[in-house]
């Protein structure tokens, strides 16, 4: 087997698991089997429906300036597989991940129903454990409570804002999504850092007073550098901060204030205000959610002001069960044209439906369902002083970059 059979057994794996079962008991097995490699590893897990990749990265940054051997899994990827394998800052090799997958390969086969993100998970804890890596940062790929991340107990648990967001899976007010989310805090040895309010603020007081968790509550902004753009990195930048002192505290271990400075400004993270080019003026940003969609809101109209741009494109896919109205209520009132596309992900909402639904906020809409093409059809009308903005997805800005190696159309 190589790489690329391996990716696309992987992908069969992910598209055969649409709409199973959800829960932990398959990724619990599937722990034992590979030895129990998470009961190797110290984490820290990040939850919340937006800014949990940007707050992982930070947090394995400011680890690794301080001299430890960091291990960290984001997702989704935007630019290949190997992203979700990161030791100390880096994607590991390909043939590396391909020998993890060997290892987990015929234990996963013993367990009907395996899903994609089960094996994914599983292969990083096995390959963060064999690499002896210091920390493992974690950042959790849906709610919480039965995410297969949660097979660890952290030493801390973080937790970024919560909004509306996959209420099918997660229920559908903020109280239910956040005590999913909350599942991540397991006892007395994990101290909670959040900066949630309000009735999602209340679910995790409660949580961590059940199980005896020392909570710290978050408030303000960081007023350090950040390496990465938006203003809504400083909420992330101070929960970040919160939870490398907590983890001092948990592990006891000391990190200056400067190699935590240091690290949230070298942190970077593919797709998150991230500027491509200059002319025209390229901009991704993952927003995939009205609360995320609202946050990057300020900095876009920001940049349309300061640089005095002629002409802003949007090229826009969102997946279907995303409130994609208020998504667009958010940000299709700033462009003059909205490029409507859709990404080979199942779930995504397709060209038209997207056309018809922005229509009611921006007076050009233009339908080009291949993502690739709406986006060379952005920048090439963009025109002097353009901006293109492209959002929605981070499956958009893995396709209109190339660089994906998961082809989800099979």
């Amino acid at each position: 087997m190589d790489y690329g059979q391996m990716i696309e057994e992987l992908y069969a794996k992910r598209r055969s698991a649409i709409g199973g079962k959800w829960g932990m008991e398959k990724i619990t097995r599937l722990c034992e089997l590979l030895g129990n490699p998470q009961d190797r590893l110290k984490a820290i897990t990040i939850a919340g429906s937006k800014g949990k990749g940007s707050v992982s990265t930070m947090v394995e940054s400011a680890l690794r300036t301080a001299g430890f051997k960091t291990g960290l899994t984001i997702s989704p990827d935007v630019d290949g597989y190997a992203e979700r394998f990161q030791i100390s800052g880096k994607p590991v090799s390909n043939a590396r991940i391909l020998e993890v997958y060997q290892i987990v390969r015929p234990q996963a086969e013993k367990i009907s129903g395996i899903s994609f993100f089960e094996i994914t998970i599983a292969m990083a804890l096995l390959l963060f454990a064999e690499e002896k890596v210091d920390y493992a940062v974690l950042e959790v790929g849906l709610g919480g409570r039965l995410d297969a991340t949660n097979v660890c107990t952290p030493l801390v648990a973080a937790i970024t804002n919560i909004s509306l967001e996959h209420t099918e899976n997660l229920g559908n007010s903020i109280e239910k999504i956040a005590w999913e989310k909350a599942g991540i805090i397991k006892n007395s040895k994990t101290i909670t850092v959040t900066t949630c309010d309000g009735a999602a603020l209340e679910v995790i007081r409660k949580k961590c007073a059940d199980v005896g968790s020392k909570l710290v509550e978050v408030n303000g902004k960081y007023e350090g550098r950040i390496g990465m753009r938006g203003e809504f990195q400083k909420r992330n930048a101070a929960l970040a901060c919160a939870a490398v002192s907590a983890l001092c505290e948990a592990d006891g271990i000391k990190i200056s204030e400067e190699s935590i400075a240091l690290g949230i400004d070298k942190a970077f993270i593919g797709g998150r205000m991230e500027t491509i080019s200059q002319n025209p003026l390229v901009v991704m940003d993952g927003a995939h959610n009205p609360a995320a969609m609202t946050a990057i809101e300020g900095d876009v109209r920001k940049i349309i002001m300061e640089k005095n741009v002629s002409k802003t494109i949007i090229v826009l896919a969102i997946m279907a069960d995303k409130n994609y109205e208020e998504m667009l209520a958010a940000i299709a009132p700033l462009a003059n044209e909205i490029v409507a596309t859709q990404t080979q992900f199942e779930r995504c909402l397709s060209a038209n439906g997207l056309a018809k639904a922005a229509g009611k906020y921006c007076p050009k809409v233009t339908v080009i369902a291949d993502a690739k093409q709406a986006f060379e059809y952005a920048k090439k009308n963009a025109g002097e002083n353009g901006f293109v903005l492209v959002t929605g997805s981070l499956y958009l800005l893995g396709e209109v970059r190339g660089k994906r190696d998961l082809k989800i159309d099979g």
